[in-house]
């Protein structure tokens, strides 16, 4: 056993929302030499070349993103660097840079080494995106390169607000502990949360919780590689699958956690699966995927002013695979030897076996895991972290529009509570009946914008609607019962293992009914998923009606059938 580690003396991790106020305060230093800062200040410089040098020096975009939402009217969000040099005019800008220019990036200062390092894997996820991002009406490669070069950009503010802490966890990292659990450890949140809990604040390229915080689950990650097109044709994606895989969500956090594993090592095996993902995911050929990776990696080391900090990504193609190694603590904890060594005796025992001899049985295989399910809603739990990052961003209306919105709310039921199928039933303006607005996993009759019910107070729906509390949970012992007090088209939708019904509430009135439950491969509801589903809830209805007065209504109705 190894020998442990010398204890220290350390304070409780500060949390999400205690860094996400410290990093705010941060101000970076420059990647530009002072010869190109200076011919950035040209007048004559044409558009496009000041918007791809200010996309290149990532602080330099940042703080003219900082500054153009500083200048903005509240409520208003700058959604690309176009927008926020609209917004600044030159003059401005030109005294930003002088300010800022003051500082610049340098190796003998503590943190900068580590800042090096996430803002060239921030320029390969840039590229990555470049190559794989599917060109769309009005999305230019800028606009491609920023919402993904965004979602790390905690690592860019971490090492100069803590370069101690930086240190620490990189170097837990290099012996080989998950990060995400050191991450969890020292800070008291994962990097990627904190990291869309700036962007969100900053209004970094319209980047909001929802789409920076999902997680690539391992398993369906696998699937996906599995799919990859090596062969002749492509082979087909399941459905279940392919919900996931063309999450607007999913496509940038593959490229993030491809170009922040290509900066460790070109040939692990996470490496290997996330390339497979991407060619799932982007339908080419395997070599086409590699092929494409290596040309961002070219691009991406063309931009020279980082060399001197740090290793390009190119170069480290050239790097040898690093070995195989144990975690620290399954190292710790000691391998048992005598069960993978059989002693001599045994092994001429099971080399002189008769083949007569009856075959010992195989082992069964492993039950499939149940889909997960919280274990806490306290403070500090994941759920709950993912339930406060919404709520936060409700009561502050950092929501830009109703698809932002929903994205977000989903994200906290399904990866935060394990509620994979959910629908919204709004009162109408005329009449007593509650209109399906979205619907999520429920059947053919149940279509947004065109399934109705009565509130005529006889059914369940109804009086979850007229409740003072408006909470109703239907755990399995019930649903039998239950399932006849719901209206028709509803009743096969009642799981086995139980629903939730929650009342939207807007200035203490009931505006709409919100279901949800675990779907058809999920577990038993719990009293946790209830507890999280309150919280959700309570704080659903003020958001929608401000984002639902922004739109005009029958563009409201449109927008819901895309969602």
């Amino acid at each position: 056993m190894s020998s442990p580690k010398p204890s220290f003396s350390r304070s409780a991790p500060l949390g999400l929302a205690a860094w996400r106020k410290r990093l705010a305060a941060v101000r970076l230093p420059l990647v530009s030499p002072p010869d190109v800062l200076q011919a950035l200040q040209d007048p004559d410089l044409p558009s496009p070349r000041l918007l791809e040098a200010l996309n290149r020096d990532l602080p330099l975009g940042l703080a003219v993103m900082r500054e153009a939402q500083r200048v903005l009217p509240k409520g208003q969000r700058v959604s690309n660097l176009a927008h926020a040099l609209g917004v600044l005019g030159l003059t401005r800008l030109y005294k930003l840079i002088d300010t800022l220019g003051q500082q610049r990036l340098d190796p003998e200062q503590a943190g900068h080494l580590h800042l090096a390092e996430a803002l060239q894997t921030s320029r390969l996820a840039g590229h990555l995106a470049l190559q794989f991002t599917q060109i769309e009406a009005g999305n230019d490669g800028l606009a491609r390169m920023g919402a993904v070069q965004a979602q790390n950009v905690a690592e860019w503010l971490l090492p100069v607000a803590a370069p101690a802490l930086v240190e620490e966890m990189a170097q837990r990292v290099q012996d080989n502990e998950r990060p995400a659990r050191v991450e969890q450890e020292l800070l008291g949140c994962t990097l990627q949360q904190l990291s869309a809990a700036v962007a969100v604040d900053i209004g970094l390229f319209e980047a909001d919780s929802a789409s920076l915080l999902h997680a690539l689950e391992p398993a369906l990650l696998g699937r996906a590689a599995r799919l990859a097109w090596i062969g002749t044709n492509p082979p087909e994606i399941p459905t279940d699958l392919g919900r996931w895989l063309y999450r607007p969500s999913t496509l940038p956090s593959l490229l993030q956690m491809l170009a922040h594993e290509l900066m460790r090592d070109w040939y692990s095996r996470r490496s290997s699966v996330l390339l497979k993902a991407i060619a799932t995911h982007r339908h080419l050929k395997l070599d086409e995927v590699l092929a494409a990776t290596r040309r961002a990696a070219v691009q991406a080391s063309l931009e020279p002013h980082l060399w001197a900090l740090c290793a390009a990504p190119a170069t480290r193609l050239l790097w040898p695979p690093k070995p195989r190694l144990r975690p620290v603590h399954a190292a710790a904890a000691g391998a048992p030897e005598p069960a993978q060594q059989p002693a001599p005796a045994a092994r001429a025992a099971t080399t002189s076996r008769n083949p007569s001899d009856p075959v010992a049985p195989a082992p069964k295989p492993r039950p499939k895991p149940a889909p997960v399910q919280p274990s806490s809603v306290e403070p500090g739990s994941r759920a709950r972290m993912l339930i406060d990052l919404f709520v936060d961003d409700c009561r502050s209306g950092r929501h830009a529009d109703l698809s932002t919105f929903f994205r977000a709310f989903k994200l906290s039921l399904a990866d935060g509570l394990g509620l994979e199928r959910y629908a919204l039933f709004l009162k109408m303006s005329q009449g007593e009946q509650l209109l399906c607005f979205l619907a999520r996993g429920f059947g053919p009759d149940i279509e947004p914008r065109r399934y109705s019910l009565a509130l005529d107070g006889h059914n369940l729906i109804a009086k979850v609607f007229a409740q003072p509390n408006g909470f109703f949970m239907a755990e399995r012992a019930r649903v039998a019962g239950l399932r006849a007090l719901l209206p028709e088209k509803l009743r096969p939708e009642l799981l086995a293992s139980g629903a939730l019904w929650g009342a939207v509430h807007v200035n203490q009135r009931s505006v709409g009914v919100l279901w949800a439950d675990c779907g058809p491969e999920g577990g038993d509801l719990d009293a946790v998923q209830y507890a999280g589903f309150k919280l959700l809830v309570r704080h659903f209805g003020d958001e929608l009606t401000r984002l639902m007065r922004v739109q005009k209504s029958q563009t409201v109705f449109a927008d819901s059938s895309r969602l």
